[in-house]
């Protein structure tokens, strides 16, 4: 039996949603629900972990805000 929770498909397509129109590669990124109630995303250039409720508005927010844009010195 395996207690992994899932994240429902409607929150997955928002994921790849967000990152197709911020213009990142769907495939550089992974996401996944722990048993805590928290979503973490990792990324090519950094990883956030998110309450389970509105995830997908924080990440969407830290998308647009460059949290996981390469950063340039």
């Amino acid at each position: 039996m395996n207690n992994t929770p899932s994240i429902p498909k409607s929150e997955e397509q928002m994921f790849r949603a967000l990152l197709l129109l911020s213009g990142h590669t769907v495939a550089d990124f992974s996401v996944e629900a722990d048993p805590a109630g928290h979503v973490r995303v990792r990324g090519p250039h950094g990883t956030a972990t998110y309450a389970s409720r509105n995830w997908t508005a924080q990440f969407g927010k830290h998308l647009y805000e460059g949290l996981f844009d390469e950063l340039v010195v």
